[in-house]
């Protein structure tokens, strides 16, 4: 929504809130582990507290990236963090024998890296734009109060991807577990390779079309779903053709104890399409900043995943926990449909609204109180 003047200031207010929030939590937390908890190796306690500081930095560059449309860039900085891990993990627990820390050491020193790349990046593209702000406790207060609505969210968002598996864990065997994780896979896997890409092309491309187009902004949004329901469509004409296709070769690959979680798989896979569906459908709503509906959107359909887990799971077990997630599914982006559709209405009436005292208060000024046939005719027009 904003120029490379107020981008860079946005992200300096980020920055600084997180530093404000951030720091005492994390020598909280050391306090506390230092004074009243049972002490632990002072080497995992400093790499967690370290990892989890400059995890932030690195999720903000990986964000800006996509939100800049910077894919290649992106891709790189992931690929070469994902190679430098693999390496110093390997090369420490065989060179350190360190075990456990290893993996931390391993993490902290691309976290380290990947924040360079981060500092690098906003002193080149980012930090010409920017201009002296010094933070105050009213601008704070309208990030945070911003900000932690989208905190049950997460919680939400979190609970409905990994739920299923305490609900089985409770109600059915710890096998069932075991399918149902190797049939999320295929999960993860459409989550990589098409919801990340979404997210990192057309997620930014059509905030930029709202933004450049306010007076276009229901139209562009009207295409928005045609793609949406064209990108469905296509998806779930994939699956079926993956399902009469695939099915067997899968079942040559996989071991026979594992072929029970080809069935769940394909069931998984559509609720998947209904997720991105709902990508599709929250854009306008994002673009016009609701957040208490972006932030407990979720809460009905983790709800509902529950008790239907709870109903179904001992009735249908390992299947009937596979529907109750598809069905949460669906009603998330029916919901989020419907919530589209009513902020088009909104913003329609509104754009009606301006136009009619637009019309209507200079005739009014001048003394006339009549309408002429093209102006009603355009107020007609606009109720479609």
């Amino acid at each position: 929504h904003h120029d490379a003047s107020g981008r860079a200031q946005l992200i300096q207010i980020i920055i600084q809130i997180y530093l404000v929030c951030a720091l005492p939590l994390l020598l909280m937390v050391c306090l506390l582990q230092t004074c009243w908890l049972t002490p632990c190796n002072p080497l995992l306690l400093g790499c967690g507290i370290a990892i989890a500081f400059l995890h932030f930095f690195v999720e903000l560059l990986y964000q800006l990236l996509r939100y800049e449309q910077r894919s290649i860039l992106l891709i790189t900085i992931q690929l070469g963090s994902a190679l430098i891990t693999a390496c110093c993990t390997l090369a420490f627990l065989y060179q350190t024998q360190l075990g456990i820390a290893s993996i931390l050491l391993a993490q902290l020193i691309t976290l380290i890296l990947g924040t360079g790349v981060g500092i690098a990046y906003y002193r080149t593209t980012i930090y010409r734009h920017s201009t002296r702000f010094t933070l105050t406790g009213h601008t704070t207060k309208q990030y945070l109060l911003y900000g932690l609505p989208f905190i049950p969210n997460t919680l939400f968002a979190w609970f409905l991807a990994s739920g299923d598996r305490w609900m089985l864990a409770e109600y059915a065997t710890l096998h069932d577990v075991g399918i149902y994780a190797l049939a999320d896979m295929g999960c993860q896997l459409f989550q990589l390779l098409i919801l990340n890409s979404w997210a990192g092309s057309y997620l930014p491309y059509i905030l930029k079309n709202y933004m450049l187009n306010p007076t276009q902004i229901l139209a562009i949004e009207r295409t928005n779903l045609t793609y949406m329901v064209a990108c469905m469509i296509g998806c779930i004409v994939c699956i079926l053709f993956g399902y009469f296709t695939c099915t067997p070769l899968i079942m040559w690959l996989l071991p026979t104890a594992y072929h029970t979680a080809i069935a769940p798989l394909w069931i998984l896979l559509l609720g998947q399409i209904c997720l991105l569906g709902s990508y599709f459908a929250s854009t306008f709503i994002q673009f016009h900043k609701k957040r208490w509906f972006l932030s407990l959107g979720l809460c009905i359909p983790a709800l509902i995943n529950i008790v239907l887990n709870y109903c179904w799971i001992p009735m249908f077990g390992l299947t009937g926990c596979t529907y109750a997630t598809l069905c949460a599914y669906c009603i998330y982006f029916l919901i989020t449909l419907c919530y589209n559709l009513f902020l088009q209405k909104q913003v329609l009436l509104r754009s009606v609204h301006e136009a009619h005292k637009t019309l209507f208060i200079p005739a009014y000024f001048n003394g006339s109180h009549t309408t002429t046939h093209a102006t009603q005719k355009e107020l007609e027009l606009t109720k479609f």
